[in-house]
């Protein structure tokens, strides 16, 4: 999921190789997920919300679930709102068309100090798709 809100915002870092980093306690961080590092003892509440499998046990595989920290953590979380504000851009017509309502509707809320724009607002909307996240 963190891989396709870089690559969707052209952030990812597709350098290959390389020592382990601070993967989700650092949202300027752009490599790759799989260059993350796992503290066993202290998995972060990114980690957490999503379901992230115990570090210990071997697992073949893990199930596939949606649940509402992460929609929770879409709308609220400050790496997915800089995706947002990198992935905004000048949007074709037919991009206009298909997110005028809502940005009309985002338009009417008083903005805050560091509320993003109603673009903004409608590319966190995409980024927090499960279009976006899940490939069939």
């Amino acid at each position: 999921m963190r891989d396709s809100l870089l690559l969707s915002s052209v952030q990812l870092d597709l350098a290959v190789g390389g020592r382990a980093v601070e993967g989700a306690s650092d949202p300027l961080n752009h490599r790759r997920t799989v260059y993350g590092l796992v503290d066993r003892q202290d998995l972060p509440a990114f980690y957490r919300a999503f379901d992230f499998a115990v570090p210990d046990p071997c697992a073949e595989r893990r199930s596939s679930m949606t649940v509402p920290q992460q929609a929770l953590f879409a709308l609220n979380s400050a790496f997915i709102m800089d995706q947002a504000r990198a992935l905004a851009r000048e949007p074709t017509k037919a991009e206009i068309a298909a997110g005028l309502r809502f940005v009309e509707a985002a338009a009417t809320v008083p903005e805050t100090e560091d509320a993003l724009t109603p673009w903004e607002q409608f590319a966190q909307v995409l980024l927090a798709t499960n279009e976006l996240l899940f490939w069939d």
